[in-house]
């Protein structure tokens, strides 16, 4: 934690050992730290957790199936979070890339979608839109085409 006007420098202890360069750290409208933690021998699982900046309190908000590696983390808009995972496993299929939202207080999962690009984002991030504006330009700002 870094106060801004003094630029005085905190580190809030934790029990979890994690990489925010790995996309995996958010905050939440209450200033909550969000973060993805990898849960020890088991690679294809990780812990959504939600540490208080002050005291490092750690809150475990869900388990969710994904790598550390290539997971991605955001608040939304809505407050919710969203994750980039798996969707949960069907009988005898592959596993399916997925953007996950997961309720911050109850832990509750919904795929939001599932495709093969999920599998290896860069960045996952919330494109707010002005009151009003088309459904269409929040795709046009994710696409990695130039807008036309």
């Amino acid at each position: 934690r870094v106060d801004t006007k003094s630029g005085a420098q905190l580190v809030v202890p934790t029990e979890f050992a994690f990489d925010p360069t790995e996309g995996g750290i958010a905050t939440t409208r209450a200033n909550e730290i969000v973060a993805l933690v990898a849960l020890e021998g088991s690679p294809n699982q990780i812990a959504i957790v939600i540490i208080h900046p002050r005291t490092g309190r750690i809150r475990l908000v869900r388990v969710v199936d994904a790598s550390i590696s290539t997971a991605k983390l955001t608040v939304g808009i809505d407050g919710q979070l969203y994750v980039s995972g798996f969707a949960p496993p069907i009988l005898g299929q592959p596993r399916t890339p997925a953007l996950l939202r997961v309720d911050p207080e109850s832990g509750e999962q919904t795929v939001v979608a599932t495709d093969s690009r999920y599998a290896s984002l860069g960045t996952l991030e919330t494109i707010s839109l002005r009151p009003g504006a088309p459904p269409r330009a929040a795709l046009r700002c994710n696409s990695s085409r130039s807008p036309s």
